[in-house]
């Protein structure tokens, strides 16, 4: 009876400490660097490539396809359904502007890379998975940039080339 009490106790301490030996989501492994959105942004060149984990809130961006009208957003009146969602992570109490976030993507089957985003089950409500919107968390991911094309030309035969394109920076989550 005491060494079964003493297995239980000795399990509830080591799940307490995070080392019960099971990686949770949103909390990082012993050999991974943690940062914060600021930290990671002020150096991004340094941390490209690098698996990090990054501490910070979680934002949700709703996109709403393009309407005949104006929109307002207090009252819903002209406004389109949400079309699609995006996911970032900003510091804590820190506003959500483009230069201080951090995007997150996802890495497809084909290489490519898309935003992480939320399944929307109706107005106003998602299921964004692991990753629930106003959470303070670490998340997990590898730190990448991207060379993205906005402007490129397409000709009749379907051939495109690239013109020119612009460095993103994100984190691409697991």
């Amino acid at each position: 009876m005491i060494r079964v009490l003493g297995a239980i106790l000795l399990a509830n301490t080591l799940s307490l400490w995070g080392c019960a030996g099971e990686a949770r989501p949103g909390s990082p492994s012993a050999t991974e660097l943690v940062l914060t959105v600021s930290q990671i942004n002020a150096k991004r060149e340094a941390y490209v490539g690098t698996v990090v984990g990054v501490r910070g809130q979680i934002v949700l961006e709703e996109l709403q396809s393009a309407g005949a009208g104006p929109c307002n957003v207090a009252t819903g009146v002209g406004c389109n359904p949400v079309a699609l969602t995006r996911l970032h992570l900003v510091d804590p109490g820190s506003p959500n502007t483009a230069t201080n976030r951090v995007d997150l993507y996802r890495q497809t089957s084909a290489g490519t890379y898309e935003p992480a985003g939320c399944k929307i089950l109706g107005v106003g409500s998602y299921d964004c998975g692991a990753y629930p919107p106003g959470t303070v968390m670490v998340v997990e991911g590898t730190f990448t940039k991207y060379a993205e094309p906005i402007q490129q030309v397409t000709y009749p035969d379907g051939r495109v080339v690239v013109i020119r394109t612009q460095d993103i920076y994100f984190l691409t989550v697991r």
